[in-house]
């Protein structure tokens, strides 16, 4: 089951829409241990992609973090990499029922959470790949 959400606001309209859509499940095609993926932007509603059958929390769960969670640990992280750190490149998140790997977007960021018994680092230059390809453009760092 895919599950999408409205987005509105959004401030790339590189990934708006369908192109998202399709962005989300190109994540999805990578590997089967990726239980989904989301996209979140310009402060609506977030994208959401689920492998069908895929153990994992709930719809409203998955909407929260994407609203609030993700988006304070990518501010939190970002202000500390801005200081003296050369800035943030992504966060590894490992919950005891799996790993959230988020990638920080001009205006929002990427969500992929992958199976427990994965290895989230392999999976990161594919993500980010596949996130160039489709547009998106990736938080600038400050120059330091």
């Amino acid at each position: 089951m895919h599950r999408t959400g409205p987005r509105t606001g959004t401030s790339d309209a590189a990934l708006d829409g369908m192109k998202g859509e399709k962005l989300l499940d190109a994540i999805l095609e990578l590997s089967p241990t990726i239980r989904y993926a989301a996209l979140h932007l310009g402060g609506g509603e977030p994208l959401l992609r689920e492998r069908q059958g895929s153990p994992g929390a709930s719809a409203e769960s998955e909407r929260w973090d994407e609203l609030v969670v993700n988006p304070v640990l990518v501010e939190l992280a970002s202000r500390r990499g801005d200081v003296d750190c050369g800035g943030l490149d992504y966060l590894v998140v490992r919950y005891r029922r799996f790993f959230n790997f988020v990638l920080p977007l001009d205006g929002g960021h990427l969500s992929v959470v992958l199976d427990p018994e994965a290895d989230p680092l392999p999976m990161i230059s594919p993500i980010r790949e596949i996130a160039q390809k489709f547009g998106a453009a990736f938080r600038r760092h400050p120059t330091i």
